[in-house]
């Protein structure tokens, strides 16, 4: 009887550590292969990204219609500063840091 379970005992645990280790190895392989695909991924996005921004950054109408969007805006600002300095500064420089943080975010 011993001379059956031990063999069977060995068995078992031979095949046991064998399995581990493949699952393991498994576990490695997929998660290498699942990193080049999020890579791949994030780098078509990149090249997506930079291929919009050229566009948008070679279109002469949208370079010029942003340019003048600023203007306008410093304008807008300035006279609101003058408007407020006479009465509070720090609402003044409070209101249009709180303007140009929320256009920036935008």
């Amino acid at each position: 009887m011993v001379l059956l379970l031990v063999p069977m005992l060995l068995l078992v645990l031979s095949t046991q550590h064998f399995f581990d280790r493949q699952i393991q190895e498994n576990e490695r392989n997929y998660l290498q292969v699942a990193m080049k695909t999020v890579r791949n991924d994030m780098e078509n996005r990149m090249d997506e990204m930079r291929k919009a921004g050229l566009l948008f950054s070679g279109n002469s109408d949208i370079n010029k219609a942003m340019y003048d969007d600023r203007n306008r805006l410093a304008m807008a600002l300035n006279n609101l500063k003058r408007n407020f300095r006479s009465r509070e500064p720090d609402i003044g420089q409070q209101f249009s840091l709180s303007v140009i943080s929320r256009w920036r975010c935008s």
